[in-house]
Formats: C-alpha cells, sequence, structure tokens
C-alpha cells in the first residue's frame, strides 16, 4: 500500500512539473494588424445623363453612359486595414 502511494505521489509531481513547462512557454499570440488592400471599382449609373468621371478615394473612375457602366473595372482604389467613420 505504501508503494501505491509513493507511485501515484511521484506520477502527481511529474504531471504537474510537466504542465508547468509546458505552460510557461506559452505566451499570448501577437495581435494581428490589418493591412490596407487595393480593390478595382466599378461604377452603375442609373441616370439618364452621362457621367464623365466618378471618384472614389481620390482615385478617377471611368466614363459612365446613361443607364449603364458596370462592365469596366477601374483599378485600384487602397482600402483601410481598418476601417473608421
Amino acid at each position: 500500500m505504501n508503494s501505491i502511494n509513493t507511485i501515484a505521489r511521484w506520477l502527481t509531481v511529474c504531471c504537474a512539473l510537466a504542465l508547468s513547462l509546458a505552460l510557461a512557454g506559452c505566451e499570448p499570440p501577437a495581435p494581428r494588424v490589418a493591412k490596407e488592400m487595393s480593390v478595382g471599382i466599378t461604377g452603375y449609373n442609373f441616370t439618364a445623363e452621362g457621367v464623365q468621371a466618378y471618384y472614389v478615394n481620390d482615385i478617377r473612375g471611368s466614363n459612365l453612359p446613361p443607364y449603364g457602366g458596370g462592365g469596366g473595372t477601374s483599378c485600384c482604389v487602397t482600402l483601410p486595414g481598418q476601417w473608421t467613420p
């Protein structure tokens, strides 16, 4: 009976030591930084007048015919990694 208690204590100490070593090597992950991305823009015109130019973040979009558009993509508008109003 005494040897069983000794083995149980030994196993408990070994498990506690292994768990302590495993947790000591862990550190929280670094925070992810959102990256900017470039996307194309496509315009749509729902009016009877043609649109000669439109801008998104100071990038010029192509001409849009009356009640038309959507066929071409103008490249590229840079979107921020984190949106703010």
